[in-house]
């Protein structure tokens, strides 16, 4: 789910909801190698015992704003923050041809962009 709102003209927000509820099977293998080898965070987000990844969540929020404009050049400024929940996400655990995948922590990006 994506909400964009435009504040003014020249200012913008964005809001994102990214989840995956099909979740990827995975490898099966005692819970207690995965415990010693992985930590309890990251088994906690598989369910070994129906042989598929929990459900993933990530809220992103983006803010916008248009600095200066003319004919000839723009200049545009946005913030952007990543999983704000900062909720440890396992896309994929032990699987055939991708290995073990974990979503990215919380982050933040500026960005100063000049069109001419």
């Amino acid at each position: 789910m994506r909400i964009r709102y435009q504040l003014t003209s020249r200012y913008g927000l964005q809001a994102a909801r990214n989840t995956a509820a099909a979740c990827l099977s995975i490898s099966r293998g005692p819970n207690e190698q995965a415990l010693a080898e992985y930590g309890p965070s990251v088994v906690d987000r598989i369910n070994i015992s129906s042989g598929r990844t929990k459900p993933t969540l990530s809220v992103d929020a983006a803010l916008g704003a248009q600095l200066y404009k003319t004919e000839k050049l723009a200049l545009n400024f946005q913030a952007d923050g990543e999983n704000l929940n900062n909720r440890l996400n396992v896309i994929d655990f032990g699987g055939l041809f991708s290995g073990n995948a974990i979503g990215p922590p919380r982050s933040y990006s500026l960005r100063l962009a000049a069109a001419f």
